[in-house]
């Protein structure tokens, strides 16, 4: 659980840049989509490493 707070604000980092692209993007060409694209995939990209590192523990020994 160490590395999940600098996970999380990567994410959140992340999120935050291209949800401000997008938010540009969008009033232009109607792309709201791919923003919304982009920010799940984000958020599951999230996640994942949340389970990876979250609930794995390496078994020494083996």
């Amino acid at each position: 659980m160490r590395f999940f707070g600098p996970i999380l604000a990567g994410i959140l980092r992340f999120i935050e840049s291209a949800l401000a692209a997008e938010t540009v993007l969008s009033f232009r060409s109607g792309h709201i989509l791919i923003g919304i694209v982009y920010i799940g995939g984000a958020i599951l990209v999230g996640f994942g490493l949340w389970e990876v590192y979250g609930h794995i523990k390496p078994h020494k020994g083996k």
